[in-house]
């Protein structure tokens, strides 16, 4: 062995040579699958929007609204107003949405 030659164990020589090239290859591959799953994902995504209309999620929130104020329709209306509201804007409806719901719901103008 001549002078300035460094000795490393088997197990570090393996990390160096295999490991850390694998690692940064695959590292650069699954950024790559990241990618096209977003890319895919958004399609996909607007695709399903597109496919809703106006009253489909009129009826649906209206149906889901509608549960949720006989089980709370003795309480005040502000609270109940409240927590409609608060319901529908956890499933993601508007305001908008939710302000004609509750009129119809309580039947006042």
């Amino acid at each position: 062995m001549a002078t300035g030659d460094v000795i490393l164990p088997k197990g570090v020589l393996f990390l160096f040579v295999f490991r850390v090239p694998f690692i940064f290859l695959m590292s650069k591959l699954c950024r790559g699958f990241r990618e096209i799953i977003a890319y895919f994902a958004q399609d996909i995504i607007t695709e399903v929007i597109e496919e809703i209309d106006d009253e489909t999620e009129y009826a649906q929130a209206f149906l889901l609204a509608e549960r949720k104020y006989r089980s709370i329709s003795h309480l005040d209306p502000e609270v109940s107003y409240r927590r409609i509201s608060a319901l529908l804007a956890r499933k993601g409806y508007g305001h908008g949405l939710c302000a004609r719901i509750m009129r119809e719901l309580t039947g006042v103008n």
